[in-house]
């Protein structure tokens, strides 16, 4: 009877263990850098998450060295957006999951031909 107990003990442990790995942390990140066509880093450009499943958004400025990063994303695909003053508008579209995080590299065109005062 006392061997049985131990061996329950140790079933249920292993259960307990087993249960976190596979419960565990099951958010995505989203990482990227921004930079203009010489390859210099756009700082506070802004950069738009979306959903494509539903109409959750969320908005981030880019960094001095051009980076940004979006955590705690539940799995799914998203459109990421980035807009910085005297450039065009750059999107990319991208599937996030807890395993992979793989970093979008956006290079942003100069705007032609609009006056800047």
């Amino acid at each position: 009877m006392r061997s049985c107990r131990g061996v329950l003990r140790i079933f249920l442990a292993g259960l307990v263990m087993a249960g976190g790995f596979a419960w565990g942390d099951s958010s995505g990140t989203i990482r990227g850098i921004i930079h203009d066509p010489q390859h210099r880093p756009i700082t506070d450009a802004r950069v738009t998450v979306e959903s494509a499943a539903s109409k959750w958004s969320e908005t981030i400025q880019s960094k001095g060295n051009g980076e940004f990063e979006a955590d705690d994303l539940p799995p799914g695909n998203y459109k990421v957006t980035v807009n910085a003053a005297g450039f065009l508008p750059l999107a990319q579209q991208i599937e996030v999951t807890p395993s992979k995080g793989p970093i979008l590299h956006f290079q942003l065109e100069l705007e032609i031909g609009r006056a800047h005062v």
